[in-house]
């Protein structure tokens, strides 16, 4: 039974569960309509069938050769609904008014049934300390509208009035297990439904590739309803929009731009206004879009946006290097894409520290603000439309308990798989209620709705699809078994980096070294992952509302290992120049044991025509033994120079220390090399440890 009230009407529940859940509250009014006082509940009974949870995954897996198996060849589909409850309690009654959606057409056994849907917003209990609640920030119906439709995909074609079978979906799928009826378990607190145009933005209109090739240094796009005013979200959409726009002298050559054009563009759009650069105040009264002013005595030098985190925006001429490595581009491919004017800077005003944030720039000297009075041109309310983080969630001990649950795993993997950490914790949220729906609970622990069959470790539940139609008809599935969280965070991950049957590329465009951002990687996972327009919008409200982005970096003194160099994130790879270790030993002195570091470090030198002595010592010791010896010696790495880390630096020997050889330096940290003469391991040291005191340097002779 489906009952309705106004967000009135519910006040006093939200207020009894306010300890643990966040509160979904409109934005601006002259921004976006999010609330619909509309809340639902359902009351609903279920039959489980269910197999022996045994696993599948590995512990480990290659997710860049080639030849990556990501499923079994009767899996069904990766994914459910967000916030689809398959509680061991319910099975869900038909939705009033479902919203029509459209079924992606896929040949894959891995890609999935976009009409997937309930509309469930109960809990489920479990053992140990997993918390057994809802929570409104995870989208457990909340996040959808009334009708809860769906976000996956169809794994085969099928037409709009029929309802799609396959030997993974269809009811009459036969399983060794009894059926079990579960008794009834309360139903979670009622919660207002999103609605209108934050939920229903248009992707055809985002200009995705004017910011796909920057990684946005750092910067994490903030929810709309956390800027003071609609103006300043509007300024800084725009201007991330412009990322990666060439540079101009003059700033007249079509999107191109100078540093001075490129601000008086971003205003003019969104206020159809010229700015006056002579009204100038303090820096420390910036505030999110007002300029911030650089000076060479007197004179404007630089001029920039504030994007607020210590972040801003400008358009600056590419440095000579990057201008160089372009003309040879251009001289091979005309076509070749010029270097990035339009860049995010972080501000740091610590000489020391600067090399840790990737571009930097020294605290600006003046302030310009924007006239909060004035009113949004056309151009600027249409751009307000399109901010891509509008859904209002509220932070909370559950999610939060969920993220710290999770994090570290995710962080690990995405750094060695080459994915957004930050993306895959929000699609957890979104697609498991953070951590509380009956499928994402052990002894099942899917936290993303991937199917299986009846031929492996797989769970059999009662679930509503969608026909393509808006009727809902009522299936068993097979979902997969894991472990643990932790092996369904490695099968997510083998599912991006895989792809499906036939198109190991499939999710190629939300790899982070394809997408370059995580906002442009929900964009593509959008349509692909989810049919849901608003699929993206959610995860970067969730990643915004969670700073999730944290998890994209590497945890201070974190070192990552990637094994072969095909497993290294694209970022280091196309920066490394040199061919790879050819196995020869040129120690002919033997002074260097085969088992050692400081063999292969001598070897790899002597392969590129460079020299270190047959006698440096233990590796922690090979700065001082160079200096001594005459070798260029510092602290600021470059490629194919020898690294040496003192004793117990980055968890190296506490008596030896270690070496390596660097193979790439980027601005996140250095790319190294090391091993003996049976092993060759690719390791990415941060800049944190890469630009401290416990290592350094040497130039081979």
């Amino acid at each position: 039974m489906k009952k309705k009230s106004s967000f009135k009407k519910i006040a006093t529940t939200l207020n009894l569960v306010a300890l643990l859940l966040g509160q979904v509250t409109p934005v601006a009014a002259d921004a976006l309509d999010l609330i619909n006082e509309t809340a639902t509940t359902t009351e609903s009974n279920a039959t489980i069938k269910s197999e022996e949870a045994k696993s599948t995954t590995s512990d480990d897996f290659d997710v860049v050769e080639s030849d990556i198996e990501t499923a079994d060849e009767d899996i069904d589909s990766p994914i459910i609904e967000d916030g689809e409850d398959f509680t061991e309690t319910t099975t869900v009654e038909s939705v009033e008014e479902p919203t029509e959606e459209t079924t992606e057409g896929s040949t894959s056994d891995a890609v999935i049934n976009d009409s997937e849907t309930t509309d469930s917003s109960t809990t489920a209990s479990s053992d140990d300390d997993t918390i057994s609640s809802t929570d409104d920030a995870t989208t457990n119906d909340s996040t959808t509208d009334d009708s809860a439709t769906s976000s996956t995909t169809n794994d085969s074609v099928t037409s709009d009035s029929m309802p799609p079978t396959n030997d993974a979906t269809t009811s009459s799928e036969t399983n060794a297990s009894a059926a079990v009826t579960a008794p009834a378990q309360p139903l979670g607190p009622v919660v207002p439904a999103l609605t209108g145009d934050a939920l229903s933005i248009d992707l055809a209109a985002l200009d995705l590739a004017a910011f796909s090739d920057s990684d946005l240094n750092g910067y994490e796009l903030p929810l709309l309803s956390a800027f003071k005013n609609s103006q300043s979200a509007a300024i800084v959409w725009a201007a991330i929009q412009e990322l990666a726009k060439p540079y101009d002298e003059t700033g007249l050559k079509k999107d191109h731009y100078s540093n001075e054009s490129f601000v008086r563009s971003i205003y003019q759009t969104v206020f159809d206004k010229t700015i006056d650069l002579t009204q100038q105040t303090k820096p420390e009264n910036a505030a999110v879009g007002d300029l911030l002013i650089w000076k060479d005595k007197e004179n404007i030098s630089k001029i920039g946006i504030s994007l607020g985190q210590d972040k801003v925006i400008m358009a600056v001429a590419p440095d000579k290097e990057a201008m160089e490595t372009y003309q040879k581009a251009y001289e091979k491919d005309k076509e070749a894409k010029e270097p990035a004017g339009v860049q995010i800077f972080s501000i740091v005003s610590d000489e020391d520290k600067k090399d840790l944030y990737g571009e930097t720039i020294a605290p600006a000297a003046a302030t310009i603000p924007f006239d909060r009075h004035w009113a949004l041109s056309d151009s600027g309310s249409e751009l307000l439309k399109q901010y891509p983080a509008t859904v209002d969630f509220r932070a909370n001990d559950l999610t939060q308990h969920f993220v710290d649950q999770i994090g570290a795993s995710a962080r690990e993997l995405g750094m060695k798989y080459d994915v957004f950490a930050s993306v895959m914790i929000a699609q957890a949220i979104l697609e498991s209620g953070s951590g509380t729906s009956g499928l994402s609970l052990a002894p099942y622990n899917n936290l993303f709705g991937i199917k299986g069959s009846s031929q492996q470790a797989a769970v059999s539940f009662a679930t509503q699809e969608d026909n393509g139609s808006g009727q809902l008809y009522t299936i068993q599935s097979y979902f997969r078994v894991y472990p643990t969280l932790a092996d369904s965070l490695k099968d997510y991950v083998q599912l991006l980096r895989g792809g499906i049957s036939g198109n190991d590329t499939f999710y190629k465009e939300s790899w982070r070294s394809e997408a370059g951002n995580y906002l442009k990687a929900t964009a593509n996972l959008t349509g692909k992952y989810a049919t849901d327009t608003s699929y993206h919008n959610k995860l970067n409200s969730i990643i915004a509302a969670y700073h999730l982005t944290q998890f994209d970096e590497p945890e201070e003194g974190q070192v990552v290992d990637f094994g072969k160099l095909a497993n290294v994130p694209e970022s280091y790879r196309k920066k490394v120049t040199f061919p790879v270790y050819n196995g020869v030993n040129y120690n002919l002195s033997g002074s260097y044991g085969s088992d050692q570091c400081t063999w292969y470090v001598f070897n790899r030198v002597a392969q590129l025509g460079g020299h270190v002595g047959d006698y440096m010592g233990n590796g922690a010791d090979w700065g001082t033994t160079g200096k001594n010896n005459g070798y260029a010696v510092s602290n600021q790495p470059k490629a194919g120079d020898v690294i040496s880390f003192k004793q117990g630096v980055a968890g190296y020997h506490p008596l030896y220390g270690h070496v390596g050889f660097v193979e790439a330096v980027t601005d996140d940290g250095v790319l190294i090399s090391e091993g003996d003469s049976n092993y060759l391991n690719y390791r990415v040291i941060p800049n944190s440890i890469a630009q401290s005191s416990g290592v350094s340097y040497i130039t081979p002779k």
